[in-house]
């Protein structure tokens, strides 16, 4: 059963609701991410990345967020503060 993300027209799958619970990730933190990171299509996917660039502050906890979206369903949701985005 899939739950939509507020009134982004996104599915949450029910993977990413038990990636979400157990790695501290809220429904606000993957809007923000959606809304302000860096966005790459692979395949069929778009993997959105937070890095230093994309969070301010107040949202300084989501450095390395990303997030996995296929068609309007968000599949997976985890940090990495140490990766690099490669855009090539």
């Amino acid at each position: 059963m899939m739950r939509e993300l507020a009134s982004t027209g996104l599915y949450l799958s029910d993977l990413v609701l038990r990636r979400m619970n157990q790695r501290g990730i809220n429904k606000d933190d993957l809007i923000y991410a959606l809304m302000n990171g860096a966005k790459k299509h692979i395949s069929n996917a778009v993997h959105v990345f937070v890095g230093k660039k994309h969070v301010d502050r107040e949202h300084g906890s989501l450095n390395g967020l990303r997030l996995v979206v296929v068609g309007n369903v968000v599949i997976t949701a985890y940090k990495n503060k140490t990766a690099r985005w490669n855009w090539s």
